[in-house]
Order: structure tokens, then sequence, then C-alpha cells
């Protein structure tokens, strides 16, 4: 079957400020072609909010495996012969990769340590952490990059130490992760990309086996403890394990460090809203939510059509790969009024919105970043209640499959508010319930 793509947007899609102007590209498709092929990047690409959804929901039709195998499959030959492991790495079905009872029981497995509940205990250490960061730049007076400063480092920190990584790798997976964001950015997969990835990968993957396997011998009560339990029983194979815990170090950081950062400029560059945000946890909660939706820090999520079918009234064969673009569902209008103006007084909940996914792939870490980055945001605000950014243009990292941001430079302003709005509230919370309890 001939697939014609529409020249001004496949022109749009590769231009090199494509993350400038994307939501824009996004409104033409949705109105055009919502269910959209593109032959420069070879796929299907969903922008309407319910085709997203139907998408997302129905795992039967439209598999988690085979689309990064796809992209990977688009090198040269003599190139995918001469990689060591990248394509071994994609092609497992493990638990990102899984449907159905598979992906059931290896979520099962590893779930625990992610609860509300099981997370709770590390807020007091998230707040230090968070602290600690925001400290000396709260001292000097001086402008200070809240990227590098505290999105960064701060989600690093705490993945690694929920998942039981030693302090001395801290700074070994972020550069890791960067590698992967560079492969699966282009239209092509670019060959000298792919044999970095490659390497990172193998000294990834060679790192999570040896912890994995340590953790067997002497558990530490931590989340690769969980992962090396589940294997010494038989619950997962050993490179599941290995596949879950590289997949968990990199998005456990990456996802909350753009949602920080873009946290924190969209509510300078909105001061009512600020406001809000500042006056308590439940407003708070909402800005979190009012940002998933208007720049979701996953862009994009793939799958593969399982058998030919039609979607949108588009057809689609078996084999092609569809992508469900997440920012341009959020900014449909037949779901959200007035989409493209930024408002946490839409009260948003967490079923509102597809920032974490929809349906059984639903971000296992999503409780984490929401627990992290209410924490974060709540200690900067408190800090520097005078804050303003330096410039009024946000600088969009490259990668078409996130939304982050290179840097967000600050002026801190006055001296630091009162109490937090999120440790009041837990104070007010902890009584109330003493209350009760009499």
């Amino acid at each position: 079957m001939q697939r014609q793509g529409i020249p001004e947007i496949e022109t749009a899609l590769s231009a090199p400020d494509f993350q400038d102007h994307m939501h824009d590209v996004f409104a033409e498709l949705r109105e055009r072609a919502p269910v959209y092929w593109s032959p420069s990047l070879n796929y299907w690409l969903v922008t309407r909010f319910d085709l997203v959804e139907e998408v997302l929901r129905n795992p039967d039709d439209y598999s988690s495996h085979g689309a990064e195998g796809a992209y990977i499959r688009r090198l040269p030959p003599e190139v995918i012969e001469s990689l060591a492991v990248l394509p071994y790495h994609f092609g497992q079905p493990g638990l990102i990769h899984s449907d159905g009872a598979k992906h059931t029981a290896l979520r099962r497995a590893v779930n625990p340590p992610f609860t509300p509940a099981a997370l709770a205990p590390l807020a007091a250490d998230i707040r230090r952490e968070a602290a600690a960061l925001l400290g000396p730049a709260e001292g000097t007076g001086a402008p200070f990059d809240v990227v590098s400063t505290l999105a960064e480092p701060l989600p690093v920190r705490v993945i690694a130490g929920l998942l039981g990584v030693p302090a001395d790798a801290l700074d070994r997976f972020p550069g890791w992760s960067v590698q992967l964001a560079r492969f699966f950015t282009g239209p092509l997969p670019v060959p000298e990309i792919a044999r970095d990835l490659d390497g990172a990968l193998v000294e990834w993957r060679a790192f999570v086996g040896d912890l994995i396997d340590r953790r067997s011998a002497e558990p530490a009560g931590d989340f690769v403890s969980v992962v090396a339990a589940a294997v010494d029983t038989g619950r997962m194979g050993r490179q599941d394990g290995i596949a879950i815990v590289v997949h968990a170090l990199q998005a456990g950081h990456e996802t909350s460090t753009n949602l920080m950062a873009t946290g924190i400029h969209l509510l300078l560059a909105h001061p009512e809203q600020l406001e809000l945000a500042r006056s308590s946890a439940q407003w708070l909660e909402y800005a979190i939510e009012e940002v998933l939706r208007f720049e979701a820090p996953a862009l994009n999520g793939r799958r593969t059509a399982t058998r030919a079918l039609k979607l949108g009234g588009r057809p689609i064969e078996a084999g092609d790969t569809v992508v469900v673009n997440f920012a341009a569902a959020h900014r449909d209008p037949a779901r959200y009024p007035d989409p493209g103006r930024f408002d946490i007084t839409r009260r948003l909940t967490k079923a509102d919105h597809m920032g974490f996914g929809r349906g059984p792939h639903f971000c296992l870490g999503a409780s984490l970043a929401r627990l992290e980055v209410a924490i974060a945001l709540d200690e900067f605000l408190r800090r520097f209640p005078g804050a303003a950014p330096v410039s009024d243009t946000p600088r969009w990292k490259a990668p078409r499959d996130q939304r982050g941001l290179a840097e967000l430079w600050v002026e801190p302003g006055g001296a630091m508010a009162g109490s937090s709005t999120l440790a009041a509230v837990a104070a007010r919370d902890a009584a109330e319930r003493s209350t009760d309890d009499c």
C-alpha cells in the first residue's frame, strides 16, 4: 500500500527547531490527519486524545513489543552485526516490552516498592537532599541554573537510593541515559550513535548484573534486592531482572528531572498560578497534574500493530509502528477547554491526563515522581519566594521522545519564606488524625 505524507508536515517534523514549534505542528496534525503516516519517521503518529487512549488500552491490538526493534533494524546490516547487545536488549519482551500474562507477572513482582505507602518514608530524605542542593544557591544570591542545581542531581540520588545503587556509581548512569535518548531521537538511527549506545549498554548491563548477583547473596532491602529475590525464586528470568533495573535507572530520574524543571519554569511564568501553588499542598498537587498535561515529560509511546486494523479510519497493517503522542493529546480541544492555557484551576486529578501513560503500562514510578517533584517544588518555592527567570524563552532539549529543559536560569530574589506548604499541611493532617484516634 502506498502511503503519502504531507510535505509541510514532514519538513516541520525534521526541523532543527522542532521542539520550539511542536505544539503548532501537532495542532495541525490533529486537525488534518490525527492518524498520520510519516514516511520520514516510518511510523503512524497519533495525535487525538480518544485515539491515543484507544491504542494504550488495547495491548492485544497494539503491542509494546517490537517498535524499538523495528527502529534498530533500519541500521545497515553490517552495523547491526557489529553490535554486541543493542538488538538483544530491545528485542527481549521484559516488563516494558511485554503484554498480557508475562507483563502482569513481572509488574506484580516489582510493584510493592513503588506504592505510595512504601514510598512515604522517603519524603524526609528527599526533602533533606533538596535542601542540601538548594542551600548553596540560596546563600550566594547569584543567578543559578535550576536544572543542574536541583532537577538533575535530586532524582538521580533518589532513584539510586531506592534501587540500592552504590554512591560511587551515581555519576555513571546519567551518562548512559543520555546515550539512550540520543539514539532514539532521529528519524533514522545513526550508526555512530548506535555503537556508542551499544557500548554504554554493555557497561550498564554488566553493572546491573553484578549488582543483582550481590543482592542475591546479601539482600539489602532495596529494589534490586526485590528483583534478585524474584530471579532466585523463578518469578522472572535473570535477563528480565537486568532489563527492569536498567530501565528503572534510566526512566527513574529522566522523567522526574524534566517534570521538576518544567514545573518551576511554568509556575514562574504564571505568577497568579504560582501564588495558588504556594498556598496549599492541594493546589501544588493540582499544579503538578497540570504540568503533566501541559508539558508532559514523555512525549511518545511506541506500539506495534499485531494485526491489520483501522484506527481513526486509517488502515494499519500488521507490524506497523504506531506512536501515540501525549503532548498532542493533551492539547486536544475536544478533551480540554482552551488547552493551550496553563491553568492549575482545572483541578486535574491523576486520571484526567496521560502524563504517566494509560492502561497496563501505566508508569511504575509515577508515585515516586509525584512525591519527589512535589517536595522539590515546595522547597524551591519556599526558599526563593522572589525568584524570577533570567530569560522568558525556554531552551528545550533536543530528544524528540522527551520534553525537558536544557537549562533554567533564575534570579533567586528575596529571602526564605515561612514554613513549607507540605510541612504545614502534614502537621495539620497529623493533628487531625490524632484527634480522630482519640
